[in-house]
């Protein structure tokens, strides 16, 4: 996924970063090449999630699939950033949103440079069968599964009328980096129903405010960070 050409749905191809890991690893100026791979492909991340925001922007929820999401993900690994205490379980919306920690205030801080706003970061971590009870959109939020996978349910105002599934990045229906979660109505009309997309490691969902949204539907533990876009 991190190698393939990204777009945003109506927007030409944004350009990959060329040959990433295609050399064994040196150093220039006492800079290591993989830091410098790896920044890059974060930078690509960011961006793509960036340029979602600015289409959809006031009329999500927007699925993304962005370029070097392996730069972001992969220091997770299948584990939360400190264990799955206090993770909601099979039965119970008990998870709470816990404090960032420093790599995940530094996507926020990263986020933040690409769409001009502040951005504050929390984290989800949810053990199997886990959910949260919904959760208010005080404001455009995004966010990014580091691991694991799991069901998100938005609630609210939105371009949505139906309980649908968004396609996985691997299907064919799923060519874009940004693409609505579902069609519907204009930004703004009531939707007592909402979306329900799953996510998966990689995989980012913007939702704009108003609205709220709900995590369920948790097979194995799961870690999401939420991206807050600050006014």
């Amino acid at each position: 996924m991190a190698g393939r050409p990204a777009r945003v749905h109506g927007l030409p191809p944004a350009r990959p970063p060329a040959e990433l890991g295609a050399r064994a690893p040196t150093t220039t100026k006492g800079i290591d090449v993989d830091t410098r791979t790896r920044h890059s492909e974060a930078d690509a991340f960011f961006r793509d999630i960036a340029l979602c925001v600015a289409t959809y922007r006031a009329g999500g929820p927007a699925m993304v699939w962005p370029a070097g999401s392996g730069a972001v993900v992969d220091p997770y690994g299948e584990r939360a950033p400190d264990g799955d205490a206090g993770a909601g379980r099979a039965g119970d919306d008990s998870a709470v949103l816990r404090p960032a920690d420093p790599r995940m205030r530094e996507m926020a801080d990263r986020l933040g440079t690409f769409v001009g706003r502040p951005v504050r970061a929390g984290y989800w971590a949810l053990g199997q069968g886990g959910s949260t009870a919904p959760c208010e959109l005080e404001h455009d939020t995004v966010l990014v599964q580091l691991a694991g996978s799991c069901e998100c349910r938005v609630a609210g105002p939105g371009p949505a009328a139906d309980d649908v599934d968004v396609p996985a990045a691997d299907s064919p229906a799923a060519d874009d980096v940004g693409v609505p979660a579902a069609d519907g109505p204009s930004a703004g009309d009531a939707d007592p129903a909402g979306v329900r997309v799953r996510l998966r490691a990689g995989e980012a969902l913007y939702m704009a405010r108003p609205g709220s949204y709900a995590l369920t539907g948790v097979h194995a533990s799961c870690t999401l960070v939420e991206l807050r876009l600050q006014d």
